[in-house]
C-alpha cells in the first residue's frame, strides 16, 4: 500500500506468505520504478530509500555498493518478514518518465523469427527463390526490399535462414541477429522510444528526446495554426519529427549492440494532432468544429512509407484515434489500465493541458477531454516552471512552516505544478485559503502591491496563480464527476482510479484528492502509460484487437453539452 506524507510518496511493503522483492512490490502498487537492467543490479536506476523495516530487509548486496547507508537497490532488496516503509529516489535532471506500468502477459509478438531449411536449387530442381522461401516457410516476401536483399542472403546463409515475417509476410530474411520492436510515444514536449526484443520481450534500451516542434510553440494550438497557415511548415513539422526518432532508434540500437535494421516493426501511439502530423495528414478538419480526425481505425503502413529508418518493410502500427481530444495516447493509457477487460467500475485520468477522462462501466467506457489548460503544468503561473532541475515539485509543512521540495536538491528557481497542487493543499489544511480560494493575510501569505501573495524558499505564489489552478482543476473534476454522474456510480463505487502521464506519476494522491482534483479512492499511477501500451501490442499482438475493442466500446461524452454542467464547474471551482 502506498501513501504520502509531508509531500513525499512512500510505499508500505508487507511480506505475506513469502519474502518479495521491493521492485516488484512497487509495481504492484502502481509505482513505475525504472529497471532497463531487467533487475539484475546494473543500471542503477531503481533506487529506493528505506524509511522504515531495513532490519527486515535481506543484506545488502556488493552490487548495492557506493549508495547512502538508507538506500537500496529495489531489484536487490528483499523484504524477508513484516513490513517495510520505502521511498523512490528521483535523481536529478528532468522529471519527464519514460516508463509506465507494464502488465505482464503472455509473449506472442507482432513480429516473429523461424529458422527454415530451403533446398538449395539445381538444374534439376529450378525453383524460384521466392517459392523455394514460400515452400519451407509459409511466408512469401511483398516488399520490394525484401527481394532485393533475399538472393544473396539466400546464398550466404547456405539456404539455412532465419525468416522474419508479419502475418504471412517474410519482412526480413537472415542468417542470424536480434528482431526488435519499436514502441514510439510523440509527445507534445517529449518523444519516448522503447526498443523490445522481439524474442524475448525484454527492454533492449529506451530513451527520450525532446519533441523538436517545440520551436513551432510550446502548445499544440501554436503548431496546428503554423500547419494550417502554410503546407511547408506542415511537412517541416512532420519531417523534425521523423528525424528526433529516427535519431533516437539509432542511438537506442547502437547502445543495445544492434543495428536499425534489426527493427523489424513499431508501434506507434500519440494524441491526434501529433499522430497526423506524423504521418504526413493535414490537420485541417481536425482542429476545427467539429473536430474530425483521419484515423479512427487501427492502421498499419510500412517503414519506409512513414520514414522511419528501420527495416523498409517493418510493420509499422499506428494506434487510432477516438475524437478530436482523444487520440491513439488514451487508447494506449486503456490497454496499460486493462480497461478493455470488465470489471468494477474503473477510472482513468490522463492529466495534462489536455486531461483524458475515462470510466469503466459495464460493457461500455464513457470518455470525455478536459481542457484544462496549461497552468496545471505549471506553463503560465507567474513563477511557474517545468520539471526540471531547482523546481518545486512538492510542499511540506514541517514544525508549523512551509518548506519546498525541488528536484535534484538544488536551490528553487520556481515551481511546478504539482508543487502549486501541493501548496494549495496546505494553504487549505493551514486556514490560510478558503475553499473559494481566496488566500487569507496571516502567517503564510503576505500582501505585496495590495494583493495578497505566498513566498515559499523565495519564490512566489500570487492569488491569480491560484485562480488558474481552480480553474484548471475544476475542468478535470466537472469532467470526471460527469462521467459518474451519467454513468450512476458514486466515488465510492470505484475499484481504482488510474492516474496516467508523466504529470501525473510525481502527484501527490493526498493533496490532489485534496482539493478535488482527483477521486478519493484507490489510486494507481500507471506512469507513461502511452508507452507500455504501444509495447503491449508489439509483445502480444492480441493487443492489436484489444485496441479496436477498447475504441468500439467508447462513447465519447461532450460534457459542456450535458445539463447543469455550468453548475457542475462553478461547484468544482470549490477546494
Amino acid at each position: 500500500m502506498w501513501r504520502a506524507s509531508s509531500g513525499v510518496l512512500m510505499v508500505e511493503v508487507k511480506v505475506r506468505d513469502r519474502p518479495i522483492r521491493l521492485i516488484d512490490a512497487l509495481w504492484e502498487a502502481g509505482i513505475p520504478v525504472e529497471g532497463l537492467c531487467g533487475g539484475m543490479g546494473l543500471c542503477g536506476k531503481c533506487v529506493v530509500k528505506v524509511i522504515r523495516g531495513s532490519d527486515n530487509l535481506n543484506p545488502r548486496t556488493p552490487r548495492e555498493a557506493g549508495l547512502d547507508h538508507d538506500e537500496r537497490l529495489a531489484c536487490m532488496a528483499w523484504a524477508m518478514r513484516g513490513s517495510v516503509d520505502v521511498e523512490p529516489v528521483r535523481r536529478s535532471g528532468s522529471n519527464f518518465v519514460a516508463i509506465g506500468y507494464e502488465p505482464t502477459v503472455p509473449l506472442k509478438p507482432a513480429v516473429r523469427m523461424i529458422k527454415s531449411k530451403l533446398s538449395q536449387p539445381t538444374l534439376e530442381n529450378q525453383v524460384p527463390d521466392d517459392v523455394n522461401l514460400m515452400r519451407e516457410s509459409g511466408s512469401r516476401p511483398r516488399h520490394l526490399w525484401v527481394y532485393r536483399k533475399m538472393p544473396q542472403a539466400l546464398r550466404d546463409c547456405g539456404w539455412s535462414v532465419n525468416v522474419v515475417s508479419f502475418e504471412g509476410d517474410v519482412i526480413d530474411v537472415r542468417c542470424d541477429g536480434d528482431v526488435l520492436g519499436a514502441a514510439i510515444d510523440i509527445g507534445s514536449t517529449k518523444i519516448a522510444v522503447h526498443l523490445v526484443n522481439m524474442r524475448s520481450g525484454d527492454t533492449a534500451a529506451y530513451g527520450v528526446t525532446e519533441n523538436p516542434q517545440v520551436t513551432y510553440g510550446v502548445d499544440i494550438i501554436s503548431r496546428a495554426a503554423a500547419a494550417m497557415s502554410d503546407a511547408r511548415a506542415a511537412e517541416q513539422l512532420r519531417s523534425i519529427t521523423i528525424k528526433a526518432i529516427n535519431e533516437l532508434i539509432a542511438r537506442l540500437a547502437n547502445d543495445a549492440g544492434s543495428s536499425v535494421l534489426d527493427v523489424a516493426a513499431a508501434a506507434v501511439a500519440g494524441n491526434t494532432v501529433m499522430t497526423q502530423l506524423f504521418l504526413g495528414i493535414s490537420i485541417n478538419n481536425l482542429v476545427q468544429s467539429p473536430y474530425i480526425p483521419s484515423i479512427g481505425l487501427p492502421s498499419i503502413f510500412a517503414a519506409d512509407d512513414v520514414g522511419l529508418s528501420i527495416n523498409p518493410a517493418a510493420p509499422v502500427l499506428v494506434l487510432p484515434s477516438v475524437a478530436g481530444f482523444i487520440g491513439g495516447d488514451a487508447v494506449a493509457d486503456a490497454l496499460a489500465a486493462g480497461m478493455h477487460r470488465p470489471g468494477g467500475p474503473r477510472l482513468l485520468i490522463d492529466i495534462g493541458t489536455n486531461t483524458e477522462v475515462m470510466l469503466r462501466v459495464g460493457d461500455k467506457i464513457l470518455a470525455a477531454s478536459a481542457p484544462a489548460g496549461s497552468a496545471i503544468e505549471g506553463v503560465g503561473i507567474s513563477s511557474g516552471v517545468r520539471a526540471v532541475d531547482g523546481a518545486i515539485e512538492a510542499v511540506q509543512v514541517i514544525d508549523g512552516k512551509l518548506r519546498a521540495v525541488t528536484i535534484g536538491n538544488k536551490s528553487p528557481i520556481g515551481i511546478t505544478g504539482t508543487g502549486l497542487i501541493d501548496l494549495a493543499a496546505a494553504l487549505l489544511q493551514l486556514g490560510a485559503m478558503s475553499r473559494s480560494g481566496k488566500l487569507i493575510p496571516g502567517p503564510f501569505v503576505e500582501t505585496i502591491n495590495g494583493v495578497p501573495a505566498v513566498i515559499i524558499d523565495g519564490v512566489t505564489v500570487t492569488q491569480r496563480d491560484i485562480r488558474l489552478l481552480q480553474e484548471a482543476k475544476a475542468a478535470i473534476q466537472s469532467t470526471w464527476k460527469a462521467l459518474l454522474r451519467l454513468a450512476g456510480v458514486a466515488e465510492s463505487d470505484l475499484a481504482a482510479v488510474y492516474i496516467a502521464g508523466s504529470f501525473g506519476t510525481h502527484l501527490n494522491p493526498n493533496s490532489a484528492a485534496y482539493i478535488g482534483l482527483i477521486p478519493r479512492s484507490r489510486v494507481i499511477f500507471l506512469g507513461n502509460a502511452s508507452i507500455s501500451g504501444a509495447k503491449l501490442v508489439l509483445r502480444n499482438f492480441d493487443y492489436w484487437s484489444y485496441a479496436t475493442r477498447v475504441v468500439e466500446s467508447i462513447k465519447v461524452v461532450e460534457t459542456a453539452a450535458m445539463g447543469n454542467y455550468e453548475k457542475a464547474f462553478l461547484e468544482s471551482t470549490l477546494f
